[in-house]
């Protein structure tokens, strides 16, 4: 049973707003103008994918992205500044899954797995070339500044117990995040789990380079809010967009927990 969800995704800062997006057709693609677009910080200086002349300048954003908390979170201003962007956001929908969920991880008796899903950002590549590091900065950035601590660091700060994996199957991420966190419940190893999908460097208003070939963007497409659903031989292509969702799981009967 699913007993608590979170989630940030473009034009909608919860389930509850992203669910009425839906159902009233709005409209949560982001168009760039040339001034808005930032270079990719994994291509070289004066090479741009915008230059393609099928470019197209459009995405899905997530608002208020630079908002976070730090102290709330026991964190310094360093480590905030060296964590990479996606490992906020993923803290601050952890956060609300819990209270969701009425979950206190400090008086909870069971352990709490947690399985989560993201790729790459490029943050500590454009870190890296944007300022001097001396060793320790460079060794921090390393630790904090990529998505692949996410889970355990994420269980750190939040005190599960349980057990915490990043996994990345590229579109089934989601499903697969599932699967595991049922398995977890099945074979007793955890008692809520947490699965979390959808981390997509989180940017502000910044469109990924996109162009038109067979399986990726095409100008030719409706944006993803108002696109219907079409067998895969007949569509064009995919958009990008920015979005994190967590939901607890627990095994029917066993209730919510007590905080």
């Amino acid at each position: 049973a699913i007993i608590g969800m979170a989630g940030r995704f473009p034009g909608a800062g919860t389930v509850e707003a992203f669910w009425r997006n839906l159902r009233e057709g709005v409209e949560s693609i982001t168009r760039f103008s040339p001034e808005e677009l930032e270079h990719l910080p994994s291509l070289p200086e004066g090479f741009e994918l915008w230059y393609h002349p099928a470019f197209v300048p459009a995405a899905g954003v997530l608002d208020d992205v630079e908002g976070f908390d730090h102290a709330f979170f026991d964190m310094s201003l360093r480590e905030a500044q060296f964590t990479d962007p996606q490992q906020r956001l993923f803290l601050q929908t952890a956060w609300a899954a819990l209270e969701d969920a009425g979950v206190n991880p400090d008086r909870y008796p069971g352990a709490i797995s947690l399985y989560a899903g993201a790729a790459a950002s490029g943050y500590a590549e454009a870190v890296r070339q944007a300022m001097p590091l001396d060793a320790a900065s460079f060794f921090e950035l390393n630790g904090t500044g990529t998505h692949e601590s996410l889970p355990t660091k994420a269980s750190f700060k939040l005190g599960l117990t349980g057990e915490s994996t990043l996994l990345y199957t590229a579109c089934s991420t989601g499903l697969v995040a599932v699967h595991l966190a049922c398995q977890s419940l099945r074979c007793g190893r955890a008692s809520p789990t947490w699965r979390s999908r959808g981390l997509r460097g989180c940017r502000c208003r910044s469109a990924r380079a996109t162009w038109r070939r067979r399986g990726s963007s095409s100008p030719r497409m409706g944006t993803a809010a108002r696109s219907t659903p079409r067998p895969r031989a007949r569509c064009p292509g995919t958009a990008w967009a920015r979005w994190c969702s967590s939901g607890w799981r627990t095994r029917c009967g066993m209730g919510t927990p007590s905080t």
